[in-house]
């Protein structure tokens, strides 16, 4: 045989070894599928348990939960063209957003279902972890423009933006795509658990009374909607 076809013939086998090797990563032989799923409900389980039974442990991260709340009811109000005029998060895990104009119907539904797919996003964070880490910073830091600047909810998401930017900077690729996905199972448990806690109150009430539709429905389309997500994000993991 040739040198020209030897080298041929081994790039070949080489380009099938590859595609073997890819395909064993993406739930074939090796059962990465398998694990990645697995390792995703039980995140999920342990956040769930965390929240409820550890939060002295989570306090930041409940309070992440409270902020992409609120952030999505203000995402939403700009995206219904209107203008928001202030985020609040509190101490205690509490908050609002203060909007005028858009469609208030459609930003009540942005909170939870906000958070939830915030949480779903950072579950499935892309290969550029560290590009995600500094989009969130700098989110966070367009936020504070809405936040009142002698607060409790000011202190705390500045310290988030400058915490992302800082890992985006220093931290490995690998580093930050571990830390957005533990944020991410986080964010959505305790997203859940505040449906659940919440059932009947807080922007289901406000809902009640604009529509006249009791307040538990809506809790329970949103622990729908929470329930199907979940679902999704496992049949995807990777």
């Amino acid at each position: 045989m040739s040198p020209v076809k030897e080298r041929t013939t081994t790039r070949v086998r080489l380009d099938r070894a590859d595609v073997a090797r890819r395909g064993s990563g993406r739930g074939g032989a090796g059962g990465g599928g398998q694990l990645g799923r697995m390792g995703l409900v039980g995140g999920v389980l342990l956040a769930v348990l965390a929240g409820w039974y550890a939060a002295p442990l989570v306090y930041p991260l409940r309070l992440l939960t409270v902020l992409l709340h609120e952030g999505g009811h203000a995402a939403v109000t700009v995206l219904t063209g209107g203008r928001v005029v202030e985020i609040v998060v509190n101490a205690e895990e509490s908050g609002h957003t203060l909007s005028a104009g858009g469609i208030h119907f459609l930003i009540l539904q942005g909170g939870y279902l906000g958070s939830l797919l915030a949480g779903l996003v950072l579950t499935a964070v892309p290969r550029a972890a560290r590009g995600a880490c500094a989009v969130l910073g700098l989110l966070a830091f367009v936020a504070l423009a809405f936040i009142p600047l002698v607060s409790f909810g000011f202190l705390y998401t500045a310290l988030v933006g400058v915490g992302l930017l800082a890992m985006a900077w220093k931290a490995s690729h690998e580093v930050c795509r571990a830390l957005l996905r533990a944020v991410g199972l986080f964010v959505v448990a305790d997203a859940v658990r505040d449906v659940l806690s919440d059932l009947g109150r807080g922007d289901a009430a406000l809902l009640r009374d604009m529509t006249g539709v009791p307040p538990f429905v809506w809790s329970g389309l949103w622990l729908s909607a929470a329930i199907a997500l979940l679902v999704w994000a496992v049949r995807r993991a990777r």
